[in-house]
């Protein structure tokens, strides 16, 4: 049996449920979680994987982490696929001759009588705004003049050219044709149909023909966020886990021996609670661990937008270039390090100063919470995607570490002033920031950095990333 390797990263930001994907045997989907494997039917088995952090969860609504597993994980050989896929699209074309056959995958070929395998698969299918997809409907299409009392479901597929027109697909006992040029430029009605899930809606939406392969079939609904002060201990991620915070909660007024004698029992249920925990619990300085709790039980319960996050994130950073961070000298392990000695401040050619500030450590969490499919028609939606278990919902999200470097102008600086005269108001005007003027500049900026940054340090630029 043969699979496709991809990176928990790579699921998150690019893959995830519902991108189709070319394994070596043919084009497959990515089902829905609890379709995977027999392991996603067990809370326990996520609580493994669990990634805990409270910002993040309560942009999710409370909903809960993920890290996907990989080989190394589930300690399986890296050659073994781990997880399920489904196959699609279901219509296929046998190459073996000419005219080529169109018929449903596993079909016989009415001319070398060659099944034909998901390696055969057509290159087209069809999508609508509202995240459905499916096969496209050849049979109704090339019936919908007056040959609809046909129930053929084999077509010649003769080719001529290479652009679309050239190719005339048609019945091969009406004779009904149409060309894939026309095929192509309509729009059709829509299905309703999820293949990751095998389910059906009612959609009034129209369905548009893609390539399979199209940039815009499928495009991931990630969000992220930095981890900060005063959350960015080992003892806050321990703290906040699923398995502890309720233990953590339910003692205000507990001591490090009383947290430790709750977990030492929970414990003993088998896969409840990770060894290691306890172990980061039980080398922490008491003043620290009962700090990191009384933290974690302040911040649970608030309901945070995704504008605050990122305006605490953009404090955060402020505060470190000028201070430091962490806040203090500490026994324990930050996920936020900047030491405010390596903070610099260079003056621009046009006289702006611009303060640099490497940051030494940094944890990113970044979640996928859906897709879109941006193609023509009404607006689009986004189609969100989690596992239910019980009354939990539960994400997929990598856990990112690694360092950074904060660009800010610092003493109220503007990098552009707008003139009202000019062309600069038309893009202020807009209700989306990312039009503005400044947000261009900041970000053209970063994107020369990262090249910079690609040729200097020998890291490809599609590794760096940045926040503006």
């Amino acid at each position: 049996m043969s699979g496709q390797s991809i990176r928990p990263s790579q699921f998150i930001l690019t893959y995830g449920v519902g991108s189709l994907i070319e394994a070596p045997t043919g084009p497959r989907i990515i089902p829905e979680f609890d379709k995977w494997s027999r392991q996603f039917s067990d809370e326990s088995f996520l609580r493994r994987f669990e990634i805990r952090d409270p910002v993040m969860s309560s942009l999710l609504d409370r909903g809960l982490i993920f890290s996907v597993p990989t080989n190394a994980d589930l300690g399986v050989p890296d050659e073994k696929p781990i997880f399920r896929t489904v196959p699609f699209p279901s219509w296929g074309l046998c190459h073996a001759h000419q005219p080529q056959i169109l018929a449903r995958i596993s079909t016989r070929c009415p001319v070398c009588r060659r099944n034909l395998e998901q390696l055969d698969c057509v290159r087209f299918i069809r999508a609508c705004p509202n995240g459905h997809l499916d096969d496209v409907d050849w049979a109704g299409i090339i019936h919908a003049g007056a040959n609809k009392a046909c129930r053929e479901t084999v077509f010649e597929w003769r080719a001529t050219g290479s652009d679309l027109g050239s190719t005339m697909i048609t019945c091969v006992r009406c004779k009904a044709q149409s060309s894939l040029s026309d095929i192509y430029n309509a729009t059709w009605s829509c299905s309703g149909f999820f293949p990751e899930n095998g389910l059906r809606d009612v959609c009034k939406e129209r369905a548009s023909v893609l390539l399979r392969n199209s940039s815009n079939l499928r495009v991931a609904r990630p969000i992220s966020t930095l981890t900060i002060p005063p959350r960015s201990s080992s003892l806050h991620n321990v703290c906040g886990l699923a398995s502890i915070f309720p233990i953590v909660a339910s003692q205000p007024n507990g001591t490090k021996a009383d947290l430790l004698s709750k977990l030492q029992y929970a414990s003993q249920t088998p896969g409840l609670i990770d060894p290691n925990s306890v172990l980061v619990v039980e080398q922490a300085p008491e003043t620290e661990l009962l700090e990191a709790i009384e933290d974690m039980r302040k911040h649970s319960s608030i309901q945070q937008t995704y504008q605050e996050v990122r305006q605490q994130e953009l404090q955060a950073l402020k505060d470190a270039s000028a201070k430091g961070a962490p806040p203090k000298a500490s026994k324990v392990s930050w996920d936020f390090e900047v030491d405010k000695n390596e903070v610099r401040t260079a003056q621009c050619p046009s006289g702006l100063p611009l303060r640099v500030t490497p940051v030494r450590k940094l944890r990113v969490i970044a979640v996928q919470r859906g897709y879109y499919r941006p193609v023509r028609g009404g607006a689009v939606k986004m189609v969100e995607r989690f596992l239910v278990m019980g009354t939990n919902r539960w994400y997929p999200g990598v856990e990112l570490r690694g360092e950074g470097i904060f660009l800010d102008l610092p003493q109220g600086a503007v990098p552009i002033r707008e003139d009202p005269s000019g062309w600069m108001p038309e893009f202020s005007r807009t209700s989306n920031p990312a039009y503005h003027p400044i947000y261009v500049w900041w970000h053209t900026l970063a994107h020369r950095i990262i090249t910079a940054l690609g040729i200097d340090s020998g890291y490809s630029a599609a590794s760096l990333r940045e926040r503006i």
